[in-house]
């Protein structure tokens, strides 16, 4: 915070029609293949034939797909929607706002390439189906840009790229939640499980099945010790009553890796376990984040385009930034530790037609007296660091910024503000480094 200082369409299968997109003049499909997405492209037509932009359906090496609608600014922005294809229908139904630009993942894209490989043109109408507006890709090319493309997804499935080792990871979203996350868990795709915290509220603990690898979702079971009756979570019932074991789930893997199976909806169950990777680190910074959002009372929240700090934990660092919006500028101070070296780096630009800063004041914390640099980055020694750290989960270091003589802001880097993020930043430096 600062304080002055004086101073809907339809997308339609079509056949056996020939449409303005098949003209001579009309692109064709195309299809692209590189080491990371395979990617099929229908430029879209009006019914002169002009070009007026572009579905694409893409698949990345981890086998996710999307579906993407590009809409020149020549035609309208309306609710477009699939109409006549009522599986891509279910894709879109749930877009509120009118639109030029659509990207849907799940197995939109998977469709959509059913769709052309079975010889039909995509169109697309505008809520209420004005057909004088009516995008078609037409058909040119589809064949030859379809073996294209199923020939790079068969690549990418005959020689699968290996998940990264999974890992946990702690975060926050608005300093009043808390998510402690294992993605892949065993290197099963989309397969992840979190705990969650919130002010005034009991641990959660929530399981995920991403559509495009578990179209149905699944069911996992997890042994508690000297529990007969397993903890069980089905992904596909997300909104009944909670299991008030949640807590008893957190505790044990928080001591040793957890052996768990996962049973997809119509498929055969399997085993996954966690890991103790990231773990000691991640955890003490959720359980940081908890303790912060049990205070009695809690500060009012700053606007998130006003003030915003955020906490991020790596292999070999923890970073702790707050990014500031005044007078048209942006002000980014990013606090980083890797254990040997300590460093706190300002950055700022104007925006727009944003008033000029004249000068930025960083003694406070522990940088230049007065600076017009738009970067600075200045090295804290073991004292001045092990200082602001106390002060950032304290009141915060207040700093200042000059506009000219005459005018300034006294802003703050830490503090009521970072609520969660400086706890966080601070239980990271000590499960890492234990430098205090």
């Amino acid at each position: 915070m600062l304080r002055a200082t004086i101073a809907v369409g339809t997308l339609l299968a079509t056949g056996g029609v020939v449409s303005a997109s098949d003209s001579v003049t009309a692109a064709k499909w195309t299809a692209e293949a590189t080491p990371e997405n395979c990617l099929l492209t229908g430029a879209l037509a009006d019914p002169t034939g002009k070009s007026a932009g572009k579905i694409e359906i893409k698949l990345n090496r981890s086998g996710y797909y999307t579906l993407t609608i590009s809409i020149n600014d020549s035609a309208p922005l309306a609710y477009w929607r699939f109409d006549g294809v009522d599986d891509l229908n279910e894709s879109v139904t749930y877009q509120t706002n009118p639109y030029r630009y659509l990207t849907r993942g799940g197995d939109a894209g998977e469709r959509a390439r059913r769709e052309v490989a079975e010889g039909r043109a995509l169109s697309l109408l505008p809520r209420p189906g004005v057909d004088r507006h009516r995008l078609t890709t037409g058909t040119r090319g589809a064949p030859e840009s379809l073996r294209v493309f199923d020939q790079c997804v068969a690549n990418f499935k005959a020689n699968p790229e290996p998940p990264p080792p999974a890992r946990w990871t702690a975060s926050t979203q608005g300093g009043r939640d808390c998510t402690l996350r294992l993605s892949d868990i065993s290197g099963v795709r989309g397969l992840d499980i979190f705990f969650g915290a919130r002010p005034k509220s009991t641990l959660t603990f929530d399981v995920t099945a991403e559509e495009n690898f578990f179209k149905s979702g699944g069911i996992l079971r997890i042994g508690l010790p000297g529990d007969p009756n397993p903890f069980v979570y089905d992904t596909a019932l997300r909104t009944t009553k909670r299991d008030t074991r949640a807590s008893a789930v957190y505790t044990a893997i928080r001591s040793n890796p957890v052996d768990m199976t996962f049973t997809p909806h119509g498929g055969k169950p399997f085993a996954v376990r966690t890991t103790n990777d990231g773990l000691a680190v991640t955890g003490a910074m959720f359980d940081a984040c908890g303790t912060a959002l049990r205070a009695e009372t809690l500060p009012d929240q700053a606007s998130f385009s006003e003030l915003r700090h955020t906490v991020n934990e790596v292999d070999d660092s923890c970073e702790l930034t707050a990014t500031q919006q005044i007078d048209g500028n942006a002000i980014w101070l990013t606090l980083l530790s890797d254990g040997d070296k300590n460093t706190l780096k300002m950055t700022r630009r104007t925006v727009g037609n944003g008033h000029l800063i004249q000068e930025m004041r960083l003694a406070s914390l522990g940088g230049p007296e007065r600076t017009t640099a738009q970067d600075v980055t200045f090295e804290l020694d073991e004292a001045q660091f092990a200082a602001l750290r106390r002060d950032l989960t304290g009141k915060g270091r207040e700093y200042r910024i000059a506009m000219s003589s005459q005018k300034g802001y006294i802003a703050r880097f830490g503090g009521p503000h970072a609520l969660v993020e400086a706890p966080m930043f601070e239980a990271c430096v000590q499960a890492k480094f234990d430098t205090r």
